[in-house]
């Protein structure tokens, strides 16, 4: 780990070292070509940008690269050693200075610059840091015995800060928003030591600046001398410790990253960024315009000239500068901060389950602050009524929900009721092998109206069943529970299928309040004789077959439904079956089966399917009808229940 550290720390210091040189030595090399022209010095705008960046390591390499740039001037060994300090204090001031000043939330915001605040912060820093050099330059300049003149500190100061702001902000713009890899320092305890410490500072640091100003006054105005220059030396000495001291302080407040999330260059980052390129190219045509002008004085010596010019730019730097920050702060509180805001809105509310009560009315009360008088208050006024209308609306999709799933649950519980009355065990009685049955339902829906039963009446005669209810679901699930109790409790008291029907009948016609009615086949075997005596109340022809022939439709005569009117009598029919003789009855959701096309199964193919089946016995026979009718729909949808029985004779 903590080599990982010592090449990441080596790594930040080279290319910072790297990037100092490679844009200073042409300046250098065209101040060699044209002597008497002021030195322009782009590279200043390294040590507070790097400094911000990388910390420490930014800051040494700088002051390498300072150090290797004055080589290259011949300066001596003494101001090689003050010139490093200088230019790591020049670097790494900015750094604690961004890292210091918390912001109204009491937070540090990383140093990505994209907004009003930030530029404004970043502005502020490197002003002070340029004052802070250029009168560091002008006591080292007193004490090595070279008299600066007024106007070059001042071309100084404002070279150094010109090209921190017109090159820094854009850099640490574009950084901000493509690159997190920022040195941040790490965080101290609020102790009563540090709060001491803090109020030294404050006392200290505005002593030391007024006797900085006060021994530079003394020098310009009496001259140079030993005294004043040990003076200029002591004061350089004792900020330099002071800045140390101060350096070494721990940060306090928490650092924040205030860059939207999922956004790759903001909004806000695109317009300080035009506005910078825009500035920018104001700032280089004044130039070239004074440059112009300024060249046709030929009383001008060659640095006047310069010095010209780069006051003029200089002016121009403040004065477009100010309507730019003044352009920035009016575009963010009238356009981009609400933008953000609704932005943030809405990723607030996408991450919300739009039920948090509580935390909607944040999220309006946020979009009702946006008071733009324009489309994008417009927008926040929609967005807080949207959000307001989803959370009625989830409301009661929640309560609709919750209903359905308390009624698919109530409909499994009767799907299970229902299919616990029907029989379902099979073979099903046990000690009677005289007949052999199987019967199946597949309802439409959770419950339906389709069933099916059979019983022994007694040891002599067998009751067959099927039946199918008017309509579907649960309407249709309890008539049919009703019809099936009635039906047996008739079968049960020895009347004939007809008369069973009849009284049936009878029964259901009153109180139908509801206009349902259900079709019947019904038939009692006696299993001595083999006669099966049936009536059929508008139910489907049953299919017979014989031990030495296939399936074929039994044509009997349909009476009316039941349920349907009161008083009808039944016709009953009889039919005499052998050993080997199979009764098929089914309801007319298997002739009705239909596919995608709109097709009907039929009876055709259900008789086909009948007699297709590889086995004569009543389970393949079923079997072999379902596997036909689900070959034949495919993926069409199943709109009517689907029942059947078979009985065969043993």
């Amino acid at each position: 780990m903590e080599s990982k550290r010592a090449l990441k720390f080596l790594k930040r210091m080279v290319m910072s070292f790297l990037l100092f040189i490679v844009v200073a030595y042409p300046f250098k090399q065209f101040a060699f070509l044209m002597p008497g022209v002021t030195e322009l010095r782009p590279e200043n705008v390294f040590p507070p940008v790097l400094g911000i960046l990388f910390g420490i390591p930014g800051a040494i390499g700088c002051a390498l690269g300072n150090v290797v740039g004055d080589l290259m001037d011949g300066t001596r060994i003494y101001t090689l050693c003050f010139g490093f300090i200088a230019n790591f204090l020049y670097s790494y001031i900015a750094y604690k200075l961004w890292y210091t000043f918390p912001e109204k939330d009491g937070a540090i915001a990383l140093p990505k610059i994209f907004t009003f605040d930030a530029v404004l912060k970043f502005l502020v820093i490197i002003f002070i840091d340029s004052l802070f050099i250029a009168i560091m330059i002008m006591l080292l300049c007193e004490d090595i015995g070279v008299a600066p003149a007024a106007d070059t500190g001042l071309l100084l100061f404002y070279g150094n800060f010109d090209f921190a702001a017109v090159l820094g902000i854009p850099v640490l713009s574009v950084a901000g928003n493509l690159w997190d890899g920022f040195e941040i320092p790490k965080r101290g305890a609020d102790n009563d030591r540090l709060k001491t410490a803090n109020k030294i500072s404050s006392i200290i640091i505005p002593f030391v600046v007024l006797e900085i100003g006060i021994g530079y006054f003394i020098t310009s105005k009496f001259g140079s001398g030993v005294i004043h220059s040990g003076i200029a030396r002591l004061l350089m000495y004792v900020v330099m410790i002071l800045l140390f001291i101060y350096a070494l302080r721990p940060r306090t407040a928490e650092v924040v990253d205030r860059k939207q999330k999922n956004v790759i260059f903001s909004l806000k980052a695109r317009t300080t960024v035009v506005f910078q390129a825009i500035g920018l190219v104001i700032i280089v045509l004044t130039g070239i315009l004074a440059y112009h002008l300024s060249h046709k004085n030929a009383a001008l010596t060659r640095l006047e000239l310069w010095n010209d010019v780069l006051f003029v730019v200089n002016v121009a730097f403040n004065v477009v500068f100010a309507v730019i920050l003044a352009a920035l702060y009016f575009i963010e509180r009238l356009v981009t901060d609400p933008i953000e805001i609704l932005s943030e809105m809405v990723e607030r509310f996408s991450k919300n389950d739009h039920l948090n009560t509580e935390e909607n009315n944040k999220i309006r009360e946020t979009c009702r602050t946006i008071e733009s008088k324009d489309e994008i208050q417009a927008l926040a006024m929609g967005f807080d009524n949207m959000v307001g209308e989803v959370e009625d609306y989830v409301r009661n999709l929640r309560d609709i929900t919750a209903e359905k799933e308390k009624t698919r649950a109530e409909l499994e519980l009767a799907k299970n009721i229902q299919a616990g009355a029907l029989p379902k065990e099979f073979p099903p009685f046990e000690g009677h092998d005289e007949i052999e049955l199987y019967a199946s339902m597949t309802p439409a829906r959770e419950v339906g109206g389709d069933f099916y039963d059979f019983y022994y009446i007694d040891d002599d005669h067998f009751a067959l069943t099927i039946a199918d209810v008017s309509g579907k679901g649960v309407p249709a699930a309890l008539f049919m529970m009703v019809s099936k109790v009635l039906l047996k409790n008739m079968a049960m008291r020895m009347l004939s299928p007809g008369e069973i029907l009849t009284a049936a009948n009878h029964q259901l016609c009153e109180n139908n309040a509801a206009e349902m009615f259900v079709t019947v086949w019904l038939g009692i075997y006696e299993i001595s004789s083999g006669r099966l005596v049936c009536a059929n109340a508008g139910h489907e022809f049953p299919a017979i077959k014989r031990a030495d022939g296939s399936f074929e439709l039994y044509h009997d005569k349909h009476s009316f439904v039941l349920a349907g009117m009161d008083g009808m009598k039944y016709k009953e029919y009889e039919l005499v079956l052998g050993k080997g003789d199979i009764v098929f009855v089914y309801t007319d959701g298997v002739a009705e089966a239909t596919d995608t096309e709109n097709e009907l199964f039929g009876t055709g193919r259900m008789l086909d399917a009948l007699n297709a089946a590889a086995g004569t016995e009543p389970r393949e026979i079923i079997e072999e009808v379902n596997k036909s009718i689900d070959r034949f729909v495919k993926d069409a949808p199943q709109f009517d229940d689907i029942t059947m029985l078979a009985m065969k004779v043993k």
